[in-house]
């Protein structure tokens, strides 16, 4: 029997919001890219479970019931259409990450207030988990989002990720990437009522770099100076 070829994810990039999710269950649907039909060997796990590497599969067709992967995660947290998890440090997950810099400007020399700084990182983090704003750059960030087609199939989507890749620029998010880029969901690949929130209500990344009192996303121009502190 040959050996089974293994399975590679989409790379370089990582979920931002719904659209992104949309965009990429369009293209498994028009055949652009080719959803994952089997659990991941524990050799795959091993090689592909990492920041920037994004997977898709149809619940029915792969027979996934429940992803598994090599990380120890804290509970979910909800972010739009999103559960965001954290990777464990340690036993209890004790270790605490880098502090959010009290002072921080953009390229132009505005200062940003505290709220837009926290905004900032709970973009790509997720909502922080109390008042401190303590966040490992380097830890993994996993997210998964569940999406229904107009004709009942469940695609389910698990991007991995750390802050620093993406607030750095290394990662781009999913609709950029050069095989997905231009694409649109079509009214047959979704339905809207199993989504928490309309994909409409969420913001693209790069829309308005301006707009960062009401959407701080990291790819503006000050990403360096916040990663001077962490």
């Amino acid at each position: 029997m040959p050996p089974r070829l293994q399975y590679q994810p989409l790379s370089g990039i990582w979920a931002h919001d719904t659209l992104d999710a949309l965009v990429v269950v369009e293209a498994v649907r028009t055949g652009v890219i080719q959803a994952l039909d089997r659990r991941l060997t524990r050799e795959e796990a091993r090689d592909l479970v990492k920041s920037g590497n994004l997977f898709i599969y149809h619940e029915g067709d792969s027979g996934i019931k429940r992803w598994t992967d090599s990380y120890r995660w804290t509970d979910s947290r909800i972010k739009y259409n999103y559960l965001i998890y954290a990777q464990k440090e340690g036993k209890a997950n004790e270790r605490r990450g880098a502090e959010i810099p009290a002072e921080l400007y953009t390229a132009g020399g505005t200062r940003l207030s505290p709220a837009d700084i926290r905004s900032l990182v709970e973009c790509v983090a997720g909502p922080l988990p109390d008042e401190s704003g303590y966040i490992d750059p380097d830890s993994t960030l996993k997210k998964t989002i569940t999406i229904v087609t107009g004709s009942g199939e469940t695609y389910r989507l698990v991007s991995y990720f750390t802050l620093r890749e993406v607030m750095t620029g290394f990662l781009v998010p999913a609709h950029l990437h050069p095989w997905l880029k231009g694409m649109e969901p079509s009214r047959e690949g979704m339905a809207h009522s199993t989504l928490r929130f309309m994909p409409r209500g969420e913001k693209r990344p790069g829309d308005d770099e301006s707009d960062l009192s009401h959407y701080a996303y990291a790819g503006i121009s000050l990403i360096h100076g916040l990663l001077a502190h962490i």
